[in-house]
């Protein structure tokens, strides 16, 4: 009998960390930090695994691996891109999407729509178990494969019920983006290549990015064009010539910078210590502001904004993928409050919270 068991993540937004007990193997899918100050899974409390296996290079997802150097030697898998990124050189690489192997047992991988070398995975045993770990059908950047039909599926859970799409057409975006002087922290490997896009398609002449975000945006039409939707390299190719220097001491345009909790160092960081106590340029956020972070101070304090622009599922995004993939059994993973999906309006199949139980199967 296999086993699943949530060392962290599977009631709160914290760091991915899963273990996989099949056929006799112990597989941690994931090993993240953050994204509140400080999170970290206990891993300390694990056994020895035989491997881990990244969905993506995002911190909270693989920012954990030096806490699991006291147990020795194991292989690591992950796409090419994400190992590249990482720096792991003899990591083992999986398909962005179609069919390879863990530990000599045959896997299934699909892009996610989430960012660059983000997958999804599938075992084929009892049914199948899919792993979502990050996803978003509806980036306008990044394709996503719809997965097979899995009896258990660990979805991406992060908005919980919400329901909107991404528009640059409301009211707030609008007028954020008239103030003449906008700073707008992101993950360089994520939504930043989706901003850069989508403003400079709309006319937005002033877009200013740091030089993290450049390099990404080359390396990804470089080496990583396989995880975008037919079409948006040719129409990144088009706008990258025209892409400026973000520059301190020059506020005014969209500035476009690292990272999206400007933790210290990074380049968001570095515009917040210089203009915190100004009322320009206007600091912007779009993504999950954790608890303890810069982010979440400035925006708390009024002198940022928040607004969300989803690079994770929707409520009708997941039901829909429940359905296509015919789960029986289904995992939130991702949200404080998993509760909520017990609710018989949202109709799903049999939930499972995994708050501190082993899911046998």
């Amino acid at each position: 009998m296999n086993r699943l068991a949530c060392i962290s993540g599977c009631s709160s937004k914290g760091p991915a960390c899963v273990l996989l007990e099949i056929e006799g193997r112990r597989i941690l899918l994931d090993a993240g930090v953050g994204p509140d100050a400080g999170a970290v899974p206990p891993l300390e409390f694990l056994e020895p695994i035989d491997a881990l296996l990244l969905s993506h290079a995002h911190k909270d997802h693989a920012g954990a691996m030096r806490l699991l150097k006291h147990w020795g030697s194991f292989p690591v898998y992950a796409t090419e891109t994400t190992l590249r990124i990482l720096g792991i050189p003899n990591g083992i690489p999986l398909p962005s999407r179609g069919s390879g192997e863990v530990l000599g047992m045959e896997v299934r991988t699909g892009r996610t729509g989430h960012a660059s070398g983000s997958i999804w995975i599938r075992f084929p045993q009892k049914g199948g178990f899919l792993y979502m770990g990050d996803s978003s059908e509806e980036s306008q950047v990044y394709a996503f494969d719809p997965p097979p039909p899995s009896e258990l599926i660990a979805f991406d859970a992060s908005y919980g019920l919400y329901d909107e799409k991404n528009s640059l057409d409301s009211s707030l975006w609008k007028q954020v983006l008239q103030t003449g002087s906008v700073v707008l922290p992101v993950p360089a490997e994520g939504r930043s290549l989706e901003f850069v896009l989508l403003l400079k398609e709309r006319g937005y002449d002033t877009i200013y990015v740091d030089s993290r975000i450049y390099t990404t945006l080359r390396q990804t039409l470089d080496q990583d064009r396989d995880y975008l939707r037919p079409g948006v390299a040719e129409r990144l190719e088009s706008v990258l010539s025209s892409l400026e220097e973000s520059r301190i001491s020059h506020p005014e345009g969209i500035h476009i910078v690292t990272d999206g909790e400007a933790s210290e160092g990074s380049a968001a960081w570095q515009w917040i210590t210089q203009y915190e106590r100004d009322t320009t340029p206007l600091f912007l956020f779009t993504g999950y502001l954790g608890k303890g972070t810069t982010a979440e101070r400035i925006v708390t304090s009024g002198r940022g904004l928040w607004v969300r622009w989803n690079a994770h599922p929707t409520l009708e995004e997941n039901l829909r993928l429940i359905q296509q993939v015919g789960a029986r059994k289904v995992i939130p993973m991702f949200n404080p409050e998993p509760d909520i999906f017990l609710s018989p309006q949202v109709n799903l199949p049999e939930i499972l919270l995994l708050d501190g139980e082993d899911i046998h199967w």
